[in-house]
């Protein structure tokens, strides 16, 4: 399922990747289990800050994601920065089709496991880097990447750790929107807007006095496709049939 991006998302996205040190510290751990000058996946990379960050150590990185919004920032920021080993493409993973084998292939919070394993196998990718929160994180109907992996007996590795991506806010009216836009969602959701604002801390000088800490506790999972079985053995293809 496609996440559905809005503006005032991606202008919450962006200032909160900008102003924090979350995608450096993800692509770190990402490219210290790669070799030198890796070609990477960065696959659903939404605005693309973990691309951007991937980017300063690797010989290549594939942007993709099937929704143009969020692609458009990462475009604008690879123009801007003259940056010429990003790749960024507008296309849906299961029609996906790159030159080479890939290093490696990174999915962040994509709670499809089918299409993790499948897409990281199909794509000759040397390891893959499943990315979500620890509670785990799955489609209706799907297994995640550690169970399926778990199910069919794939050895692989989880490292489980904590990053911040706090959130910066131009005003108390910002925060409120940002709270609106998102008050569906955990934690938002068991609170209300006194709570909310409650939350908030004083932020930087200047554009942004607000800011909302958000802690992140993740678990990424690390696997070799080519130690897989075949993507479409029986016991995968029964799981998709009910």
């Amino acid at each position: 399922m496609m996440f559905l991006w809005n503006p005032d998302m991606v202008r919450f996205m962006k200032d909160a990747s900008e102003h924090t040190e979350y995608h450096a510290a993800l692509a770190e751990k990402i490219l210290k289990r790669l070799g030198p000058a890796p070609t990477v996946l960065d696959a659903g990379c939404g605005l693309g800050y973990l691309s951007l960050a991937l980017s300063k150590g690797a010989a290549l990185v594939a942007a993709v994601d099937k929704n143009p919004a969020p692609l458009a920032v990462l475009k604008e920021n690879v123009e801007k920065r003259g940056i010429k080993n990003i790749l960024p493409l507008c296309a849906d993973l299961e029609a996906l089709e790159l030159p080479g084998p890939l290093s490696a292939a990174v999915f962040c919070f994509c709670g499809d496991g089918r299409l993790v394993f499948e897409t990281a196998g199909r794509l000759k990718a040397a390891k893959a880097f499943a990315i979500g929160g620890v509670k785990g994180h799955r489609e209706p109907d799907r297994e995640s990447i550690g169970e399926l992996l778990k199910r069919l007996k794939v050895p692989h590795e989880e490292e489980v750790f904590e990053l911040s991506l706090d959130q910066p806010f131009r005003s108390e009216e910002d925060a409120l929107l940002f709270f609106r836009t998102y008050h569906e969602k955990e934690p938002y959701s068991q609170m209300v807007s006194e709570e909310f604002l409650s939350r908030l801390k004083s932020g930087r000088e200047g554009e942004f006095p607000f800011l909302l800490p958000i802690g992140k506790r993740l678990c990424m999972t690390v696997f070799n496709p080519a130690d897989a079985p075949d993507l479409m053995e029986p016991k995968l293809r029964k799981t998709e049939e009910e």
